[in-house]
């Protein structure tokens, strides 16, 4: 995701939750072109944090994804906010299967939040 979106991967607290290997995978799977988090660059998205909630089959398979239910909240009434999420939400689904996630580990990668900074 070229846009500069951090995944929870990226954030030293959110990572401990999932092995380096799979932080490793994750990492590189952002950087590819098809996954970009595509948004138009304006100031008006400064400081917008979009959380994505996602589960993920064995094989990388997205299972599920929706908006954070702190996100929708923060988008009540704000169309910029809302236009945000939905294509976080949308690369989230673009960008999928995972690939290069531990089998041996599913158990701490099935389940992510996905946050997404305009900023980064």
């Amino acid at each position: 995701m070229l846009a500069g979106p951090a995944l929870a991967a990226d954030a030293p607290k959110e990572a401990a939750a999932v092995d380096e290997a799979a932080a490793d995978a994750l990492l590189e799977q952002k950087t590819n072109s098809a996954c970009a988090w595509a948004f138009p660059q304006d100031k008006k998205y400064a400081g917008m944090v979009v959380k994505i909630h996602a589960a993920y089959n064995p094989d990388g398979r997205l299972q599920m994804a929706e908006i954070s239910p702190e996100t929708r909240a923060l988008a009540v009434g704000n169309a910029d906010f809302q236009m945000l999420a939905a294509s976080a939400l949308a690369s989230v689904e673009k960008c999928t299967p995972l690939r290069g996630m531990p089998a041996a580990d599913y158990d701490k990668w099935h389940f992510m939040e996905l946050t997404f900074e305009a900023d980064k």
